[in-house]
């Protein structure tokens, strides 16, 4: 059998009563929630996760699981593209989800975990600050630190969901920023921030974890 393979990010919650059924099945949905979301890739659903469930929720947490489905059924839905190109989804009417899960081949799995609040030790402008860092050298800053380049592309599709991966990188980015004399120059250029807003943020993250 072809199958098509499918994300969803959820909550604590929805993710207990997935593994209550054997990992096998989603859960019903709400009255008030007509429609059943799942995505296309994986950078898509671990925005939604990181941004929103371990933003909103109470336990600060999101996850986003993988599950390969049948081709065949799914070839009668129609993809919805909701924002940017990346932002691609099914919807699936609330009535047809017992059928949706039945054509789940294998188990759903948890492929990344998201814990919110966790910005190690950088308030919340420093922290994006150095996202914007990280969006920078995705596309072509610092080029010749390749895996600072590659990691950096992994960090913004979520493909980065260790914390101390998270920081080390964050790290090494602000260490361009601030302290690369070859470098000194462009963190300024392309953000705004000046070297010393770097240096602080530097500082700040060291202290923390020190």
């Amino acid at each position: 059998m072809t199958t098509v393979t499918l994300y969803r990010p959820v909550g604590t919650q929805e993710l207990k009563l997935i593994e209550a059924s054997g990992w096998k099945a989603f859960p019903p949905r709400l009255p008030e929630q007509p429609i059943f979301y799942p995505v296309t890739n994986e950078a898509y659903a671990a925005q939604i996760a990181r941004d929103w469930n371990a933003v909103h929720n109470d336990d600060k947490r999101g996850y986003v699981t993988r599950f390969a489905i049948s081709a065949d059924f799914l070839a009668g839905f129609d993809k919805k593209v909701v924002g940017g190109r990346e932002h691609e989804e099914y919807w699936i009417p609330a009535e047809d989800l017992p059928l949706f899960n039945d054509a789940i081949e294998g188990q759903i799995e948890v492929v990344s975990t998201y814990v919110g609040g966790e910005r190690f030790g950088l308030d919340g402008e420093q922290y994006e600050y150095a996202r914007r860092l990280a969006y920078e050298a995705s596309h072509g800053a610092w080029a010749g630190n390749s895996k600072v380049v590659a990691d950096s592309r992994a960090f913004l599709e979520g493909r980065i969901s260790e914390a101390a991966e998270q920081r080390r990188l964050i790290t090494d980015l602000l260490k361009l920023a601030a302290e690369d004399p070859s470098h000194e120059w462009e963190a300024p250029t392309l953000t705004g921030y000046p070297t010393s807003y770097a240096v602080a943020a530097l500082n700040k993250i060291n202290e923390t974890h020190a």
